[in-house]
């Protein structure tokens, strides 16, 4: 007796080859969402990075603006140095000091004792301004300070007058 071959269905399912196909295109679409939200990661430390500077920067300024303008400035700030009033002196010069008791003494300071933060300082004389009027002869400090925090870099600069 013969087979008859009507009866046979066709097999349900995929083939080895189709099976290949979908794994490689798989692997593909996986491999560059992988690279995607590697990419989007790394860059998302970036404001972190960021904010930890800039709060770096601003404690520094905010640090050195409250220390007396020159290393001879009365308790007080009056008479301030090199206003020509009576028992004022000439202001003392920028210099770089451990002492850090005056804005200038600050100048080409680098501090890495913050967490995760690197800290420059500069510090020159007047930018080219002057404070008209003003009762220390109108005498300005430029205070800059650089701070880094990973690849993030914030430089904020401040005038500190003395008057």
């Amino acid at each position: 007796m013969r087979a008859k071959l009507s009866n046979i269905q066709p097999a349900k399912g995929f083939t080895l080859l189709e099976l290949v196909v979908l794994i490689v295109v798989l692997a593909t679409v996986m491999g560059a969402l992988t690279l995607s939200f590697s990419r989007s990661a790394s860059n998302s430390i970036s404001p972190i990075e960021q904010s930890r500077a800039l709060q770096c920067a601003k404690a520094k300024l905010d640090e050195i603006s409250l220390r007396p303008f020159a290393n001879n400035t009365p308790v007080g700030g009056l008479p301030a140095c090199g206003s020509g009033q009576a028992g004022a002196q000439a202001c003392a010069p920028i210099v770089s000091s451990s002492g850090l008791d005056d804005v200038g003494d600050y100048h080409r300071q680098l501090d890495n004792s913050a967490r995760a933060c690197q800290i420059e300082v500069e510090v020159t004389e007047g930018g080219g301004f002057a404070v008209s009027g003003a009762s220390g002869g109108g005498q300005l400090r430029l205070i800059s300070v650089t701070a880094r925090s990973g690849r993030a870099e914030v430089t904020l600069a401040s005038y500190r007058g003395n008057y």
